[in-house]
């Protein structure tokens, strides 16, 4: 009904869409050529002055169609102010009434929140102290009592078997440190032991030394001896001129001394070559075995400073021990034989 009526009204516009269309097919071509063309620009003026009238017969009518709506719209917003001023003092006591609830509700709502979020925390402190951190944030905050304490007995233990196993690593290490400080204190011993043997080695050498300083003045006191005798031989040899058999006897006894001291001379520094000889030769051996044994002794020390590498399974924990045993064993076996060389 109001469509239909709105559509008889409209017609009073009394233009046709035809109409309309007929001018647009007769008046769009229309075109002035040039300033001289008076023909055209009277056409196109023409054909505006239409137009002109057609749209101000347009807007009178508008006006006069459009006046009993504006007067009826003002009619209506009128009467919508005045039932609205009569429904504004219901609808703002309940707004108030409603804002109340609303503001009790978001009230209770942030409290329970702030209830939530504190149980929240007093849980996450709990898991914390045992290293759990296997469930997420909303698991455990929307976690039962019975099955958030199922999950702290449950951390509870994991932590325990991690302390202990920790406890365990911690006392292996220590007695791995100790170990290694055992094997350092007996390096170190060894160490001494051979700059001991290095010093005593100096001393015998310089032993040796002095024994060939004696050997060599006792060869010159020899020596003088002998001239002494010898010379004391020809001065009772010409003491006893006088007395052949005195002097063979004296002759006799001077050969058979000088026989004798040489026989005991070359008896001496035969056994005084002996002994250089042999000490030269133990010294050369000992000598000759020297870089072997510095090669051993360092290859003995390349042990110490091998560092093994920080392992977690107890599978690689096993291997790093066997390995450090079995280079112990090699360790101990090279020290031995080094004290044989």
């Amino acid at each position: 009904m109001e469509t239909d009526f709105i559509k008889t009204e409209l017609q009073k516009f009394n233009i046709a869409d035809a109409v309309i269309a007929k001018m647009s097919a007769e008046y769009l071509p229309l075109k002035i050529k040039s300033l001289d063309d008076k023909e055209g620009t009277k056409a196109v003026h023409s054909a505006r002055m239409i137009i002109v009238k057609k749209r101000g017969e347009v807007e009178k009518k508008r006006k006069e169609l459009k006046r009993s709506s504006i007067d009826f719209g003002n009619a209506v917003d009128a009467e919508a102010k005045r039932i609205t001023a009569l429904l504004e003092p219901i609808e703002t006591h309940l707004y108030e009434e409603e804002s109340i609830f609303e503001k009790e509700r978001e009230r209770l709502s942030l409290e329970a929140e702030e209830k939530a979020q504190k149980k929240l925390q007093v849980r996450v402190n709990i898991l914390k102290t045992y290293n759990y951190t296997m469930y997420l944030l909303d698991n455990v905050k929307n976690m039962s009592d019975n099955d958030f304490e199922l999950v702290v007995a449950q951390a509870k233990i994991g932590y325990e078997v991690e302390q202990a196993r920790m406890a365990e690593e911690t006392r292996k290490v220590r007695v791995e440190e100790e170990r290694l400080a055992k094997i350092k204190a007996d390096q170190e011993a060894e160490s001494k032991r051979l700059a001991e043997i290095a010093r005593q080695q100096r001393e015998a050498e310089e032993k040796i030394k002095l024994a060939n300083e004696k050997i060599e003045n006792e060869k010159r006191a020899i020596e003088d001896e002998k001239n002494r005798i010898i010379n004391e031989l020809l001065a009772q040899e010409r003491a006893i001129e006088a007395g052949k058999q005195r002097a063979i006897e004296i002759e006799q006894a001077k050969k058979k001394a000088i026989e004798d001291t040489e026989k005991r001379l070359k008896a001496e520094s035969e056994e005084s070559a002996r002994k250089i000889q042999v000490a030269a030769e133990a010294k050369r051996k000992k000598d000759a075995r020297a870089p072997d044994k510095e090669k051993l002794a360092n290859l003995s020390n390349a042990f110490n400073a091998i560092v093994m590498p920080s392992v977690s399974s107890p599978e690689a924990i096993e291997i790093i021990r066997a390995v450090t045993e079995d280079l112990k064993g090699i360790q101990h076996y090279l020290l031995a034989n080094i004290e044989r060389l």
